[in-house]
């Protein structure tokens, strides 16, 4: 395998200029899966997240939750009406933060 690595930042937290963001997608999260999301802000590691941050692009993290395969850990396992409900909400995160 050959790969190259065309974009890197070391692992981040979502920045606290990101309240407005924060707002928007808590707002997405609450309409479309109908309880407030774990943890918008303060979330750690290297993602693509972390290089958003990097370049200065405000930056929260919310998602579907995934389980592990018991046989097979390396298998992620998604309901896929939790996947159409993140997918909508995400999408009316940047609508509503990019029309604001």
């Amino acid at each position: 395998v050959d790969a190259e690595a065309y974009a890197w930042s070391p692992g981040g937290s979502a920045a606290a200029t990101a309240g407005d963001l924060a707002r928007v997608a808590r707002g997405a999260w609450r309409a479309h899966r109908g309880s407030d999301p774990d943890q918008v802000m303060g979330w750690t590691g290297a993602t693509d997240g972390a290089v958003l941050l990097g370049a200065g692009i405000p930056t929260v993290r919310f998602g579907a939750y995934v389980r592990r395969d018991a046989d097979d850990p390396r298998i992620e396992i998604v309901a896929m009406d939790e996947l159409v409900a993140c997918a909508r909400a995400w999408a009316e995160t940047v609508v509503r933060y990019c029309a604001a």
